[in-house]
């Protein structure tokens, strides 16, 4: 009896893990599309409502979590996070593989964040915890820079700042003397500049708006800021140098990258 009990026990593990399998093959034959919110797809929304339900049934929560008798087995529960997060994480990049970056990066973010606070109700998951948190990291990064190159661009300082920011060590021409960066442009890009931070429409990315975490979103606005701060102050630095020949700098309206930092919150 005892035998015949294993045998079906080794049984129903080993058919319910195939049946994980099938079920992570389904979602990834036909990927879904990102909506205009960027949210996550409903595959990606089913995939971790079932996952949550199993692990909930093994591991009620972290406070109350003890693998007892008639439970799977740690690496059991490490396995059914794996057989499912894994496919679930390849179906979001393919899903977000045609998208623009600024797109893809906060579609990426929306859907990690969603697999995270899922896992992290359970202990046995700080590895893969880890690992989406470097992934949620890294799209960010990508969001912050996004975010920062569109205020310079919605500015009009992205250019100057470009042409400073990529002169080589050993360049001798004063900035003064590069086309687009001649006192009378850098004082119109200065003063539309100006304009911009003074205004009260919103300066920040639709796509940024549309990451769901508030922490996430509050936190790449913040960075954006702060990026787009020290961008200002590269130009900065560099009109005030009196190698690049600027005269009467201060008369081009220049603010210090606190000050812009300020008017940028």
């Amino acid at each position: 009896m005892i035998e015949t009990l294993d045998e079906l026990s080794a049984l129903c593990r080993k058919m319910f893990f195939n049946s994980l399998s099938f079920f992570a093959s389904k979602i990834l034959d036909k990927v879904e599309v990102p909506g205009p919110d960027l949210s996550p797809t409903e595959a990606s929304f089913s995939t971790l409502q079932l996952l949550r339900d199993i692990l909930s049934t093994q591991a009620p929560s972290k406070k109350a979590i003890s693998i007892t008798q008639g439970h799977l087995d740690s690496k059991d529960l490490e396995q059914i996070v794996k057989a499912l997060s894994e496919p679930l994480l390849q179906m979001c990049a393919m899903s977000a593989s045609q998208l623009p970056p600024a797109d893809m990066a906060a579609y990426m973010v929306n859907c990690l964040h969603a697999i995270h606070s899922v896992l992290s109700l359970f202990p046995f998951t700080s590895t893969q915890l880890e690992m989406l948190g470097l992934q949620i990291d890294a799209h960010s990064d990508t969001l912050v820079s996004e975010q920062a190159v569109s205020i310079l661009q919605q500015g009009g300082i992205a250019e100057i700042y470009q042409i400073v920011n990529e002169l080589p060590s050993s360049n001798n021409t004063p900035l003064s003397q590069i086309p687009g960066c001649e006192r009378e442009q850098v004082r119109l890009a200065l003063e539309r500049f100006d304009v911009f931070l003074n205004s009260t429409d919103t300066n920040t990315l639709q796509q940024v708006q549309l990451v769901q975490s508030p922490s996430i979103r509050d936190e790449t606005i913040k960075r954006a800021r702060k990026m787009t701060a020290e961008a200002y102050k590269t130009i900065y630095n560099a009109i005030l140098d009196p190698r690049n020949i600027y005269s009467d700098p201060h008369t081009l309206g220049l603010r210090s990258s606190d000050q812009v930092l300020d008017l940028l919150a």
